[in-house]
């Protein structure tokens, strides 16, 4: 036996007792005050018995663009409106009947920018209402009808004018009737636009039936779909942040924290990178424009003897003056090392057995954008110090790390860094695509880096992409979709938590 909801019945009421016979969901929600999810689950439960159902067609709507012409006239009505009244005043002063107006004139009296007044002009010259050259405007038509697209416009939508224009309008003769091009036109403006309009009506089933003879429905249908909702969540960056902060918590290590503008002191001349490295072109680090102020003379002078000969590192240095101007610019962060020669300093490392720090950092760099770069990024900085530290150990901190997160082919290469030797690049071998990526640098502080902090214990440090990881644990092979204007929002919005191990499917 059939029955119904409560709220099937009014909405199989309201079709019923309805004039136009179809409307949208959110016209039925508007008029029977009931919510639109609501009314969509009524709808579809009474599609499901054949009550109702569902067509669609092809309407003229106001577009994007038109929701301003609801309270005014379309750009050509006010130049034309405009243009007659500039002639009918000079009529009056010189008793002529074709009168030629400046062109410059008329766009400085009326309130349209550069656009409107161009399409506007176009459009009344097309008609035939004006005529335009050698700067000037001849008015060729004089009258109070609506021009054309105004009164298609007008004649096809309620629409809810403004005092201004509600009284002009008596002057107006309106047609309903459309005999030229101006739903052409007005559709190529954007002022209209062509949509695909799914309405609800009534079937042959739906209009006989008696609405009091039907027994009412009081059980829940659990299966019925409803509005999707989606709460607030952590961004990916949050996730893999929070995931590498407790592993790093895990392997006994501390959090450091630093400044992101920094001092191209503490960015670059700290860690032993020469002045004429090609880091600090412009073309590679954003420059602020300000100076910084050094730290004690005695700390930058040991960086200056350790630059310019080697100090007493037994090294002979980069043999090239070294300058206190130069080092102290201000620069955007472009690597989380910078933190690392600060903790050096500030908390005095040099008198302590052995210690261990992480940190996830911001950085800038000039760099060209694509699906591995990014002009501002995250690094995570990690070293070690403590007595009798080798490559052995590095290499087992790396790979205890990528572990924890899945990530067990890895491999190790030298490579040069200025403030590392030895120095090595760590590749990690990506199943899916069957090729080496690689991973993280990192190496062995050299004793000129050290040596102006008093430290003379071996420090082992690194520096991972943290976009790159974000990209691995989330299964993504471009930054952009994941950070910045380009990302997927629905993604966001879908995906699953991110676990923290890399054979997981997120």
């Amino acid at each position: 036996m059939l029955s119904l909801t409560s709220q099937e019945k009014q909405v199989l009421d309201f079709l019923q007792n309805s004039v136009i016979g179809s409307y949208e969901i959110k016209d039925i929600a508007n008029k029977t005050k009931m919510l639109n999810p609501t009314v969509s689950r009524a709808v579809l439960k009474l599609i499901k018995k054949e009550l109702v159902e569902e067509i669609e067609s092809k309407e003229i709507i106001i577009g994007e663009k038109g929701e301003q012409y609801k309270q005014k006239y379309l750009p050509e009505q006010q130049l034309y409106d405009k243009i007659i009244k500039i002639v009918e005043i000079i009529q009056q002063n010189n008793k002529t009947s074709i009168i030629g107006i400046p062109l410059k004139e008329v766009k400085e009296k009326i309130n349209l920018t550069h656009v409107e007044f161009s399409v506007a002009l176009g459009y009344l010259k097309q008609k035939g209402f004006i005529q335009v050259g050698s700067g000037m405007i001849v008015l060729l038509k004089k009258d109070k009808l609506l021009i054309p697209t105004q009164n298609y416009l007008y004649s096809i939508f309620p629409i809810t004018r403004s005092e201004e224009i509600k009284k002009d309008s008596e002057l107006f003769i309106y047609s309903v009737e459309s005999t030229d091009d101006s739903q052409t036109i007005l559709l190529q403006r954007g002022i209209l636009v062509l949509a695909k309009i799914k309405k609800i009506c009534l079937t042959k089933k739906g209009k006989e039936i008696n609405i009091s003879k039907i027994k009412s429905e009081i059980q829940f249908d659990v299966s019925a779909p409803v509005t999707l909702i989606y709460p607030g969540r952590r961004h990916p960056y949050n996730e893999v942040a929070k995931i590498v902060t407790k592993i790093f918590l895990e392997m006994g290590f501390q959090e450091m924290e630093g400044p992101m503008v920094e001092t191209a002191f503490w960015c670059m001349d700290s860690m032993f990178i020469p002045q004429d490295h090609p880091a600090r072109d412009v073309q590679d680090t954003y420059f602020v424009g300000k100076k910084g102020g050094l730290p004690d003379k005695k700390l930058v002078q040991e960086i200056q003897e350790v630059q310019e000969n080697g100090g007493n590192t037994g090294s002979t240095g980069y043999q090239i003056p070294w300058s206190k101007d130069i080092a102290s610019d201000l620069i955007l962060r472009t690597h989380s090392t910078a933190t690392t020669f600060r903790k050096f300093y500030f908390d005095k490392l040099k008198d302590v057995e052995k210690c261990k720090y992480f940190y996830i950092a911001r950085i800038f760099r000039n760099e060209a954008i694509d699906a591995t770069h990014l002009s501002e990024f995250a690094q995570v900085e990690g070293f070690v110090m403590a007595d009798k530290l080798t490559l052995s150990h590095l290499k087992g901190f790396i790979k205890e790390f990528y572990a924890k997160l899945g990530v067990t082919k890895i491999k190790f290469k030298p490579v040069y860094n200025p403030y590392t030797e030895p120095s090595m690049q760590a590749y990690y071998y990506d199943e899916k695509l069957k090729k080496w990526d690689a991973l993280i640098n990192s190496g062995i502080f050299r004793p000129e880096a050290l040596a102006p902090y008093g430290i003379t214990k071996p420090v082992i440090a690194w520096g991972m992409g943290f976009n790159r990881l974000v990209m691995l644990l989330t299964k993504t092979k471009d930054m952009r979709d994941t950070l910045g204007p380009f990302c997927n929002l629905d993604w966001l919005r879908k995906r699953k938590l991110i676990e923290g191990e890399l054979s997981d499917e997120n």
